[in-house]
């Protein structure tokens, strides 16, 4: 009876992840709940059962860290959940206990980005005095955070693409706070007469498609554009910008 639970235990939560119930296993199993907790004591007991490593410190960053190699390298719909526990060292059942299937991974590496992006912009909102340092810096951090990631941002930008649910919450939780904070930063010095007026969303939009469009041409066509190294390009990047937002007549 014991690996007859096991058995259908492995089954169950390798179809429905962390959802699963004493219930639907009893079922699978063609037993009891009461029988189940004779064997195990609880529900943590059956599945530290089928999975030891399910609950050790790291195991679901391990995870997240596997899959966020694997899709940068064959994209989500050519990597396979088997293949993620796999590379992180997991047993299947271990991985549906943390994650019920890829988009819940790719839910977790939206968080994870949203960390990285909030490290880089978080400060600018704030930042007091003329802009000249601090857009330097971030211009830096933002090209040097691009290129670490570069093909996962790739993947995950054509993964958000056809799945609104994820786009939703990639707005929400990356895209509305970081483009809202540098607007901020950016309308400050506006309102203190060091910038011209103009939309800042759309200034956001300039900054941040100068070190997107850097960093994918650099990864794509490597050596065969003579690109400058990604400090230089960040120099050049923040003296572009902020010539172009402080003179008002450009026919002068």
């Amino acid at each position: 009876m014991r690996d007859r639970i096991l058995t259908a235990a492995r089954a169950v939560v390798a179809e429905r992840g962390a959802a699963v119930t004493l219930a639907d296993i009893a079922r699978r199993a063609e037993t009891t709940t009461v029988t189940i907790h004779r064997h195990f004591g609880d529900r943590a007991g059956l599945l530290a059962a089928i999975g030891q490593e399910s609950d050790a410190p790291g195991t679901r960053d391990r995870i997240i860290a596997a899959a966020a190699r694997l899709f940068a390298a064959n994209g989500v719909a050519g990597t396979t959940m088997e293949r993620i526990a796999e590379d992180a060292g997991v047993s299947p059942p271990t991985l549906y206990w943390h994650f019920r299937g890829k988009d819940d991974i790719t839910r977790a590496l939206i968080g994870t980005f949203e960390a990285k992006i909030e490290g880089v912009i978080g400060r600018m909102a704030s930042a007091p005095g003329a802009p000249g340092a601090w857009f330097g810096t971030f211009f830096r951090n933002a090209i040097a955070t691009q290129l670490e990631n570069v093909d996962l941002v790739r993947v995950m930008m054509t993964e958000v693409a056809t799945k609104p649910d994820l786009a939703d919450l990639v707005c929400r939780k990356i895209v509305l706070p970081n483009w809202s904070t540098l607007a901020r930063a950016i309308d400050s010095q506006v309102a203190e007469g060091r910038f011209r007026p103009g939309p800042a969303m759309a200034r956001v939009v300039a900054l941040l498609g100068m070190v997107t469009y850097y960093s994918l041409v650099r990864r794509i066509f490597g050596d065969r554009i003579d690109l400058p190294p990604p400090n230089e390009v960040a120099d050049e990047f923040q003296r572009m910008f902020l010539e172009g937002v402080t003179d008002g007549d450009r026919n002068r």
